[in-house]
């Protein structure tokens, strides 16, 4: 009988510990890794990779930031090119996206709310590119922030806009994103 009741015992810490190491303050970590993103395009999932486009230049991943506005970019094999700008990123919170006047790749003056864009890898929108319209409220995640050094965030869906035709739109969902500049590419720079 004893020993019954130290095993109920034993088994009652145990899932107390269990619970109280499964709460994380609200906060739904992505689950992925330091520098690593992960979502789905129309229900596909899309995964960065290396992709080689000049001699010693890898561009799975690449993260900038400036004055506390983050640009993210995912490319993959498909040389198609996942953009997030989260303009002045100052702590953990929603953060609306709106839509993107300038060029798909770039970031620019006219550019004046958060945005998001799908666009070819080329280095300019050679074919049709998509990005976040202020008309569709959407949502930008972050769990963490620090500095201008760690972003992790996530989306639930985002819905994306070709520019010249409202009615051709790309869904990105299920979205995690984990980066860390200071390590980001660490191996390709030594």
């Amino acid at each position: 009988m004893v020993l019954k009741i130290n095993k109920l015992i034993m088994l009652l810490i145990f899932v107390t510990l269990l619970k109280s190491c499964d709460k994380d303050e609200g906060i739904d970590l992505p689950q992925i890794g330091e520098n690593s993103f992960t979502a789905k395009v129309d229900g596909k999932t899309f995964i960065p990779e290396d992709v080689k486009l000049f001699t010693n230049v890898d561009y799975g991943i690449y993260a900038y930031v400036n004055k506390e506005t983050w640009h993210l970019v995912f490319s993959n094999s498909e040389q198609k090119d996942i953009h997030i700008y989260i303009k002045e990123v100052k702590g953990p919170g929603e953060y609306t996206i709106g839509s993107l006047d300038g060029d798909l790749n770039f970031y620019t003056n006219t550019d004046t709310e958060s945005a998001v864009a799908i666009a070819d890898g080329s280095g300019s929108v050679t074919g049709v590119g998509y990005s976040s319209k202020s008309n569709f409220q959407q949502i930008i995640t972050i769990a963490r922030v620090e500095d201008e050094n760690i972003l992790i965030g996530s989306f639930e869906k985002l819905t994306l806009v070709a520019p010249n035709n409202n009615s051709d739109h790309k869904i990105l969902t299920d979205g995690k994103f984990n980066i860390n500049i200071s390590t980001l590419n660490q191996a390709n720079n030594q």
